[in-house]
């Protein structure tokens, strides 16, 4: 019998933390509809320790944002990958409370054909349509230019806060590819491109510090631009030195690697 606890964000979204408390640090962020499971619901009163579904990301949640599943419905919709992603901000109907409220950008939704969301006790009528996409260079770009001048946030995923690997993340995730969470696991994906005159739309391209550590991510626009959360997510410049920033006029990220994985 299975014993363990499921969970889904039933919030626009909930910030995932390192530790058991308000000030420490947040590493991820759970978007509306993604769904977890309880690895720890004793280490802290008023917090339980999860890993999400999506990636496997291990952190903290406050207890009173906690909105359990039955394991046959986080099998049925979550282990299958029967949900749909948000490819804007949504309009979401929470039935059981009469509210409204907006879903952001790479949300989760385990719609049925009417286009609600029926999770447990919870209840969501999905106000928007959901259009099913398939990648080309200018859905790439329709997608990822929503997010620019987005401010840059450490463990952020929404238009209202990202950092890089994030940022990648998401915009994958959208076009239904999965990619983990940070750039060190990010790098392991993907064919490598050897050659600049090669890089396509959609390429991953990897920084690395002067000790070789991968620092930094961002997706290739064309031949000469990359779209990355530095500061804000904007468009700098590519070659095969790194990323030269239009606002600054230097060199910021030395590029270390191109991967392929569309």
């Amino acid at each position: 019998m299975n014993t363990t606890l499921y969970g889904f964000c039933n919030i626009a979204l909930i910030a995932v933390r390192a530790a058991a408390n308000h000030r420490s640090e947040m590493v991820t962020q759970l978007l509306f509809g993604e769904a977890f499971c309880i690895t720890n619901s004793q280490h802290c009163a008023g917090w339980v320790k999860i890993k999400t579904q999506y990636d496997d990301y291990e952190g903290f949640i406050d207890i009173y944002q906690l909105s359990l599943l039955h394991p046959s419905i986080y099998e049925k919709y979550y282990l299958k990958k029967q949900y749909k992603i948000a490819h804007k901000e949504l309009k979401i109907k929470d039935l059981k409370r009469n509210i409204t409220f907006f879903a952001p950008f790479g949300s989760s939704l385990p719609v049925n054909d009417c286009g609600e969301m029926k999770l447990g006790n919870e209840c969501f009528e999905i106000e928007d349509r959901i259009e099913a996409v398939d990648f080309s260079p200018a859905l790439f770009k329709t997608l990822s230019f929503q997010f620019l001048n987005t401010p840059y946030l450490w463990g952020g995923r929404t238009i209202y806060g990202i950092d890089c690997s994030g940022f990648n993340q998401l915009i994958f995730k959208s076009l239904g590819i999965y990619l983990p969470r940070d750039a060190s696991q990010q790098v392991s994906m993907g064919k490598n491109i050897d050659n600049m005159a090669d890089i396509e739309t959609a390429d991953l391209a990897f920084f690395a510090d002067k000790q070789g550590k991968i620092t930094h991510t961002g997706m290739i626009w064309d031949k000469e631009n990359i779209i990355h959360a530095s500061g804000k997510v904007k468009l700098d410049k590519i070659d095969k030195t790194g990323i030269y920033s239009l606002e600054r006029e230097e060199y910021t990220h030395t590029l270390k690697y191109i991967k392929r994985l569309i």
